[in-house]
């Protein structure tokens, strides 16, 4: 059962929460002693772990892995805080490649992989879009380590270890921030939960640049109090009512592939081969890490993202394939796809392959009068009835189909004439029989033309159609009173088309 939209105003205390004990906690750690700045962090960390835990005990709806793996996260990072209680105040742009930095890395993977997962959970309804969006954040995050961050560290001495560390946290932020980002734009239910989870990763960016930019320069700069905001800011999304909607996600449009859609993806492979080629324009040597690390996460997501777009084009072409050839309202092959199948058959016949082929032509009897009494909707429903009655009481290699109206035929390869006389009485036998419409019983009669064509007789596809429908239109001729005689004014096709003799009924 899919969860109740939650008022706005159930989100509001939230907010209010949110903002009052960040102002605080924020107010409190600049205006501190380091003690009371280390106690107020680990805190203000340990605090949404507790709440996430929470949060999943009153609330069933949420997804718990998603959570979970987030809860994990902050909790690493409070005990990591234990250990190198100055390290997020002091160490965290220095980017040294310290055992720190690793544990500290791996811990806030555990974070990204909770965002991760929350957009592969919600990504199902826009899969393109969340890829191009993830592709865009990634992007715009090169230029900000090539020309800001990067020239940054090297000026400190920071090891490649370290560069490495920090870049893979630039670039995995970018990405998920847009994934996020473009779902916050389509999910509608969801959004209140989405924007704190943005806002968490917006600062934990801002942090690492603010750490990076002062990591050289005496004291430190304001990150400690930007990771608050940003730890306090996921610990509060799970308390948001819309939640529970992140499990239950609105679905976009799917993108159509076009032109715009390779252009875009053929210069996301361009990024970072320009960015190269700027730097050697201006003499600066470039980052081989932003070339190499940008280019293992860019490029699959750009292949990604072509083998979505391709499968896409290749099911739209088998659809309208398919509808081609198709009747729409029974599913049968349509008059082309049978008109295809019969000269297939006809061909078998003529080198051999097939000793012959027989056609059965069925109309109804009776069916108009339904339609009229009925409506449409009736008439459609038993036109399904009878093609799935026709297909059933067929052999497993005959083709039933539509060729249009109340109009069936049934080809039949390798069949004998005997055989095509006793599938006509199975035919009438199964039509005849009463069926549930819109809510009445109703039965209808069809009258059945059988042609036959093997190697001693051998004619084309428009004889085989036209004697056929020659042989029902004379049963229908001899069966059905002048009123219900809804066609019966009608030339046969043996006269409309090829002027063969008139054929007696069998």
């Amino acid at each position: 059962m899919r969860p109740q939209i939650a008022p706005t105003r159930r989100g509001r205390p939230v907010l209010v929460a949110f903002l009052l004990l960040t102002s605080a906690a924020i107010a409190v750690h600049a205006v501190s002693g380091p003690a009371v700045q280390r106690a107020v962090f680990f805190s203000i960390i340990a605090l949404p772990t507790i709440g996430v835990f929470v949060a999943m005990r009153l609330n069933p709806a949420m997804d718990r892995w998603v959570w979970a793996t987030g809860a994990v996260g902050l909790g690493l990072q409070a005990v990591m805080a234990l250990i190198w209680p100055t390290y997020f105040a002091d160490d965290l742009g220095r980017a040294q490649g310290s055992l720190a930095d690793l544990s500290i890395a791996g811990a806030h993977g555990f974070l990204l992989a909770a965002a991760v997962l929350v957009v592969y959970r919600t990504a199902a309804g826009d899969p393109g879009g969340v890829i191009d969006a993830a592709i865009i954040g990634l992007c715009a995050s090169a230029p900000l380590w090539e020309w800001v961050l990067h020239p940054q560290l090297v000026a400190i001495g920071a090891p490649t270890s370290g560069q490495a560390v920090i870049l893979l946290d630039v670039l995995s932020l970018g990405g998920v921030f847009g994934s996020l980002a473009r779902i916050a734009t389509t999910t509608r239910r969801g959004r209140p939960t989405l924007c704190y989870l943005l806002l968490a990763i917006l600062l934990t960016f801002v942090a690492i640049t603010v750490a990076v930019l002062t990591a050289g320069s005496p004291g430190h700069g304001a990150q400690a109090e930007l990771l608050i905001g940003a730890f306090l800011a996921f610990g509060f999304a799970p308390l948001h009512p819309a939640v529970a909607y992140l499990t239950a996600p609105d679905r976009a449009t799917p993108r159509r592939l076009n032109r715009s859609n390779l252009v875009f993806l053929a210069l996301a492979l361009t990024v970072f081969p320009v960015i190269a080629l700027v730097q050697l324009a201006l003499g600066r040597p470039s980052d081989p890490l932003l070339f190499g690390l940008g280019s293992l996460v860019t490029v699959p997501l750009v292949a990604v993202r072509l083998g979505q777009l391709n499968g896409r084009r290749e099911r739209a072409e088998r659809v309208l394939a398919h509808h081609a050839r198709h009747d729409e309202l029974t599913g049968l092959p349509n008059r082309r796809a049978m008109l295809e199948e019969i000269d297939n058959a006809l061909a078998c016949v003529r080198d051999g392959s097939l000793a012959g082929v027989g056609l059965l032509f069925c109309d109804l009897n009776g069916f108009k009068p339904i339609n009229d009494t009925w409506g449409h909707q009736a008439g459609d429903t038993l036109l399904e009835v009878v093609a799935a009655r026709l297909t059933a009481c067929s052999r497993a290699g005959d083709t039933v189909g539509r060729f249009g109206g109340d109009e069936f035929v049934i080809l039949c390869p390798g069949i004998s004439e005997a055989e095509v006389q006793r599938l006509r009485t199975r035919v009438e036998e199964a039509v005849a029989a009463p069926a549930e419409v819109t809510g009445a019983t109703v039965a209808v009669g069809v009258s059945v033309g059988t042609a036959v064509s093997d190697r001693d007789s051998m004619v084309d596809r428009d004889a085989l159609v036209s004697a056929a429908d020659a042989r029902m239109y004379e049963q229908k001729r001899r069966t059905t009173s002048p009123h219900d005689r809804t066609k019966g004014r009608r030339r046969p096709r043996s006269q409309q088309t090829t002027g063969l003799p008139h054929h007696s009924a069998p």
